[in-house]
Parts: structure tokens; C-alpha cells; sequence
């Protein structure tokens, strides 16, 4: 069992650190400075490669002094973000706890997949039940190691519970979740405070800036400009044909309003034909041709309240295009009343780029600078401490002969990272850290007896005075 935990330990620090680690700091500057993955990724190894296998103890050092006091910012930014904003927290809370259970996160799978994706972010991000963090606590000197147990159960608090729940209230708050997590691409939109944004439309669709029902989401801004394209008229009312946009994405958003009725969104070819339709609706969720589904559509529909989707296409849909895209919207039912605003194309903002500018919404420059640049930091310094956790691992089964083949790979899949997708690198990384899981949590279940023993025998000794406290 300790050997499969060693190899674990190994290949968990390749995701959880080399991976992940350079891909977000990459990420990270990618998005407000426009430094390239690549440039990231290499600078990132040079660091480590002098730190880690140069033994160059200096920049570390600078590295170990200057992260604790990142987190400790990061986390007031966070708290006077929710203090400015306290009206909006137990409506943030709330949503947070609803959504949980009947919202996107209930429709868009069920309760058991949310509950594991909640458990494995939350062991990504404070490592309880991994085991891991035991190799550090362990360096430590003290007369009780039931002491510095309790020194390291404040890890997962002020990990999760503290930093993970203000970012995510800071997030929630600025309003970049569900589909407003999509970012517009700048010169790919149509708002209709133009004339010209409506190329055709039946005699019942109307460009208008009366009679708009208000919005009732108190964080999200669902509409754009004064006008929006109305329609309230029967089946036979005609479509409405928008002007095409630059084909800058496979995503595009749409801000919708129902009162009655049935309507379709349909993508036409450059011929203006109708490649495919999808009636809008919670049931409908897949846009078909004769070649198949060429995109489907997230997001879920609100009668009566402004809601926006994300209809996102195929590749095979997109080479089709050639270049622009163009949407219609067909009426299917005899009495049809809708609203339609904000058609952009959209990217979507993952990881560290949507912690960013959810900071940035509220303070300026204290995501894009202060974040990047301290997220860069912190990958710095978790590359470090996890090489440490991995080379232990490797010692332990091959001795120290393998202490550099083990830093060279390591420091070697840095520079990977930082140029592969999100989602690779955290399905490697989650991989990875499951392994260690399993025999960390048959020790922890054959130990646990001895565990409550000690713990017992400590406090009695320390209320009757035996121990001195905090020495």
C-alpha cells in the first residue's frame, strides 16, 4: 500500500503541480497581457529548473516570503468585495444552495454528478483526505503530532471555506455565471440599435425601445442598449432574418424574453438557406440537419423573465459558415410574443481568467495586475513544494538515484502545461489525485482507532495541565 501511495504521490505532482499549475499562470497572463503560453511556460521552467534542480535556494525563498502575503491580500480584496456588497451575499448564498439542487447544476445532470464534482475541486484545492500535506507537516519540529494535527486541519478552512467561498460569492456577484461566464468578442454582436440589424422581418417583428419588460435578475444584465426585436403576431407572421456576424467563435449568446407562444432560432448557410432549427425550449436542446446535430444549445429558458442561451456549433457546422454566421427566427405558433436582444459571439472564461475579471468588475486592475501576478507566484511556489511531495515518493521506491530523472520530468511537463487545454489538465490532475485517495483512506480507516486514542490521551493531558499550551 505505501508503494502504490509513492507512485501515486509522483504522478499527482505532475498534474496537480507541473500541469495545472503552469497552465493557469499561463493562462493568466495569456488574457490581459497577451504573453503567449509558450513564453509562460518556459519562464516558468527556468524558475523551477533553478530551484528545483539548480538548487538556487535564494529565489525560493524570495518566492516563500512573498505568497503568504498574496493570500493574505487576495483574501481581504475578496472580503471587502462581499462587505461593499453585503446586501447582495444572502441572495448570492441562496442561489448558490438553490442552484445546487434545482437549477443548472439539477437539470444540466443530477444531484450525485454535482456533489462529485464539489468533492473533487474541493480536495484539489485543500488536499484533505490526500495525504499529501502530511510530507510537509512532517518536517516540523514538536513534541505532539497531535498538535500539528490540529495545525493542519486549518488548511482545508481557510482553503475552502474561506478563500474558495470568497471567490466564489466575488464571482457570483459580479454576474459572470451560467451563460454570462461567455465573454463577447469584440466586433461580433448585434444589439438592434441599428436599423440595419434586421436585414428581413414579417410585418408583426419590430425594432423597439417601449414597452420592454423589465429585468428581475438583480446580478445579471441580460439586455443592451435601448432596443430590442419584438414580435407579436401569428405563425404565419414571417421570419425575422439577422445580419450576418463575423464568425469570430463556435459560441453565441442570445438574451431572450417569452410572454407567449413557441419560437425557433435557425442557422442559415451563405446561401440563405435553413441549415437547421431548435425550437427554444428546456426540452429541446439539439440543433439537427440531414448531416446530424451541428450545435446544441445551453442554457435554460425563463417564461416571463429575460434569460440568455449559448447556442454552440460544430466544427463541421463552423467550416460551413464561411466565416459569418447568420440566424433567423421563426415564429411555430399561433399567438407568438417574444423579445430578443444581444446576439454576440462569446468565449467562454474558465479557471483563472474568470477569477480575474470577476475582481476586475468591482476593482479595477486588482484582477488583470495584482492576481495575475500573484497566481504566477503561487504556481511558482506549489511547482516547488509538490516536486519535494514527488521526489519523496520516488526516493521511497527507487532510492535517491531517482531523485533527478523524477525533477527532470517534472520540470520538463511545466512547459506542457502551459500550452495544453483547461480541461486536459484538470482531468489528468483529478486522475491523478484519486489515486492517492484510496490508500490514504485505508490507512486513515485502520489508523483511525489509534488516532481517537491519542487525541483522547493529549487533551486530558493538556486540561490537567501536563501540556503546555501553544510550546
Amino acid at each position: 500500500m505505501a508503494l502504490f501511495y509513492a507512485a501515486a504521490m509522483g504522478l499527482a505532482g505532475f498534474g496537480a503541480a507541473s500541469l495545472f499549475q503552469s497552465n493557469q499562470a499561463a493562462k493568466a497572463l495569456n488574457v490581459y497581457y497577451n504573453v503567449p503560453l509558450s513564453v509562460t511556460g518556459v519562464i516558468l521552467f527556468i524558475l523551477a529548473f533553478s530551484v528545483i534542480i539548480g538548487g538556487i535556494k535564494r529565489i525560493g525563498n524570495v518566492a516563500s516570503k512573498i505568497v503568504p502575503l498574496m493570500c493574505v491580500v487576495y483574501v481581504l480584496g475578496a472580503l471587502v468585495i462581499c462587505a461593499l456588497n453585503f446586501d447582495q451575499v444572502p441572495y448570492t448564498l441562496g442561489l448558490i444552495i438553490r442552484d445546487a439542487f434545482t437549477g443548472t447544476a439539477a437539470v444540466g445532470g443530477v444531484i450525485g454528478t454535482v456533489i462529485i464534482w464539489g468533492v473533487r475541486r474541493a480536495i484539489f484545492s485543500n488536499e484533505a483526505g490526500l495525504g499529501s500535506a502530511s510530507i510537509a507537516h512532517a518536517a516540523v519540529k514538536t513534541d505532539y503530532p497531535i498538535r500539528e494535527g490540529i495545525v493542519a486541519s486549518l488548511g482545508p478552512v481557510i482553503d475552502t471555506v474561506v478563500v474558495c467561498t470568497a471567490t466564489a460569492l466575488v464571482i457570483i456577484m459580479s454576474g459572470f455565471f451560467g451563460t454570462e461566464m461567455y465573454q463577447s468578442v469584440k466586433g461580433a454582436q448585434v444589439n438592434f440599435e441599428s436599423s440595419t440589424d434586421v436585414i428581413t422581418s414579417g410585418e408583426h417583428w419590430q425594432r423597439q425601445s417601449t414597452q420592454i419588460p423589465a429585468q428581475t435578475d438583480p446580478l445579471r444584465q441580460f439586455q443592451d442598449g435601448q432596443y430590442v426585436l419584438s414580435i407579436n403576431g401569428q405563425q404565419n407572421a414571417g421570419n425575422a432574418v439577422i445580419k450576418p456576424m463575423a464568425l469570430k467563435s463556435n459560441q453565441v449568446r442570445l438574451s431572450l424574453y417569452k410572454q407567449t407562444g413557441d419560437l425557433a432560432v435557425a442557422i442559415l448557410g451563405p446561401s440563405g438557406r435553413i441549415l437547421g432549427q431548435l425550437k427554444l425550449d428546456n426540452q429541446e436542446r439539439e440543433l439537427k440537419s440531414e448531416r446530424g446535430v451541428i450545435a446544441r444549445l445551453i442554457g435554460h429558458h425563463q417564461d416571463q423573465q429575460w434569460y440568455s442561451v449559448i447556442l454552440e456549433m460544430t466544427p463541421e457546422l463552423k467550416a460551413q459558415l464561411d466565416g459569418a454566421l447568420q440566424l433567423a427566427f421563426l415564429p411555430l405558433s399561433n399567438t407568438v410574443n417574444w423579445h430578443v436582444d444581444r446576439i454576440q459571439m462569446v468565449n467562454k472564461l474558465e479557471g483563472i481568467a474568470l477569477t480575474t475579471t470577476s475582481f476586475d468588475h468591482f476593482f479595477k486592475g486588482f484582477g488583470s495586475i495584482f492576481i495575475t501576478f500573484a497566481v504566477f507566484l503561487f504556481a511558482f511556489s506549489t511547482l516547488i513544494t509538490w516536486s519535494y511531495y514527488g521526489e519523496t515518493g520516488m526516493i521511497y521506491m527507487f532510492g535517491k538515484r531517482a531523485s533527478l530523472p523524477y525533477k527532470l520530468v517534472f520540470v520538463g511537463l511545466i512547459m506542457v502545461g502551459a500550452v495544453e487545454s483547461l480541461d486536459f489538465v484538470i482531468n489528468f490532475s483529478d486522475a491523478m489525485i484519486g489515486l492517492l485517495v484510496i490508500p490514504n483512506t485505508i490507512a486513515i480507516l485502520l489508523l483511525s482507532k489509534q488516532v481517537v486514542n491519542w487525541t483522547t490521551e493529549y487533551f486530558e493531558q493538556l486540561k490537567q495541565g501536563k501540556i503546555t499550551p501553544y510550546k
